[in-house]
């Protein structure tokens, strides 16, 4: 499991350089084509930097932000609170926040840079046609996502 852990980390570090170098390349040839020189370079170089960055730092709340996702109330979902507070302690994992979805289609995911600053978000849908095993299923899943850091 920790191999697999380091190989996810490997990757998205991977994953950000290549972008960022992907970026400085386009802004050279552009700078080549519009005659703007190590300028164009440098620009593209500051915003693949800012992307990177904001990508790294912030993809989760960008994640729940686009799907309209709400923190789960401990009160009215005390289920889906409890059963994802259950799974983790079973995984050794801090409990992540936890969201609801106002969507009638059953879906999950996780999202988060790492354990600490993870979240779990489930829609309405999930919540309405899913029994407590078959929710249970499903949150193990996305929390798994959350221990071996693939999110």
């Amino acid at each position: 499991m920790y191999e697999q852990i380091a190989s996810n980390k490997r990757r998205s570090a991977a994953l950000i350089f290549g972008f960022v170098i992907l970026l400085v390349l386009v802004g050279v040839v552009v700078g080549q084509l519009i005659g703007g020189g190590p300028m164009a370079s440098i620009v593209a170089l500051v915003i693949a930097a800012v992307m990177a960055f904001t990508s790294y730092w912030k993809s989760d709340s960008i994640a729940l932000a686009v799907s309209c996702a709400v923190p789960a109330d401990p009160t009215t979902y005390q289920r889906l609170h409890n059963l994802v507070e259950g799974l983790c302690i079973a995984g050794g994992l801090p409990k992540p926040k936890v969201y609801v979805i106002n969507d009638p289609a059953p879906n999950a995911f996780a999202t988060g840079r790492n354990p600490k600053n993870a979240a779990v978000a489930v829609t309405d849908g999930i919540l309405k046609i899913l029994d407590k095993r078959e929710l249970r299923g499903v949150l193990a899943h996305e929390i798994s996502h959350i221990q071996n850091r693939d999110i």
